[in-house]
């Protein structure tokens, strides 16, 4: 029973990975057109950007940050984040 259990959610689990990775490089391709698209290339961010964002690149962390072409370096993202 343990060995079909675990298949069904190894199956389960591929089958989001599958759907996810297509979204995620859709997302990636949308922030490079929006970067070209900046008539300048620094955007400037309010202090509830900076939080979001913030969080959400602590999530990911430092090497999963490498992976995604961000509009801000990794290092200032991770500055950003301030737990409550």
């Amino acid at each position: 029973m343990s060995n079909f259990l675990s298949f069904i959610i190894l199956l389960i689990a591929g089958c989001i990975n599958r759907l996810q990775v297509p979204q995620i490089d859709y997302l990636k391709d949308e922030v490079r057109v929006l970067r070209e698209h900046t008539p300048d290339k620094r955007i400037k961010f309010t202090d509830a950007p900076r939080r979001r964002l913030g969080r959400k690149a602590k999530a990911v962390g430092r090497t999963g940050l490498k992976n995604l072409s961000g509009i801000a370096r990794k290092d200032t993202l991770l500055c950003w984040f301030h737990p409550a």
